[in-house]
This record gives C-alpha cells, structure tokens and sequence, in this order.
C-alpha cells in the first residue's frame, strides 16, 4: 500500500512534469484520504490543480494534459480542476482542501525560493 510521503513524491513528479509541458500552475493541493493519512488499499491520490489555464469543468480542463504523455505511474492521480478565481470565492469543498489538504506547489512560494 502506498504511505502518504511515497503519494507526495509521487504528486511532486506529476506536478514537475505538467510545469515542464507547460502548465502554468498557481498551486496543487493533495486532499482526501492521503493528505489525512487515512488512505486505503483502493484509495486513488486527490489533486486539486488551480490555473487561470483551467475553467473547472474537468473534461474541458483535460485538453491541457491531452498533449502530455501521461506516465503509467499517475494513473492513480485523480485531479481536480480549478481557476484561481473559483478557488477563492468560499465554496465548502474548497475550503476543505485548504484546510486538510498538503500543499505541493505554490507558484508565488517557488517563485520567492528561487
């Protein structure tokens, strides 16, 4: 069974590889059962992806990974799609995965480390 430090490095390749295909990220999240440690045998690894990229309707939001040959090894990576400003209008949802969720990314931290 996969632990939640083996699901971070795992999110933290995923995340490198879309940043190197060009998306433009403005942070990703891990949510659920991994970031609470509480995970499963089953469980997938939840990502909320935030990008102006991204209109929130996952199957239009998909057409940007679509040119990204996606390795064997994410495909237990469920994300989540949002644009920055859904992100921080309040919803319920939302607002538990800032709260639970492990940050990954954050293009304003990254871009003040560099």
């Amino acid at each position: 069974m996969l632990t939640r430090e083996i699901a971070i490095r795992k999110v933290e390749s995923f995340v490198n590889e879309l940043l190197s295909n060009g998306i433009k990220l403005d942070r990703a999240l891990l949510f659920g059962s991994f970031a609470k440690n509480t995970q499963s045998e089953s469980s997938d690894i939840d990502v909320a992806l935030v990008s102006d990229m991204f209109t929130g309707f996952g199957f239009e939001d998909r057409k940007h990974f679509s040119r990204i040959n996606i390795k064997k090894e994410y495909i237990d990576i469920e994300t989540k799609t949002y644009s920055k400003k859904y992100f921080e209008m309040g919803d319920p949802f939302i607002e538990e995965i800032k709260k639970t969720g492990i940050e990954i990314y954050n293009r304003t931290s990254n871009l003040s480390d560099s």
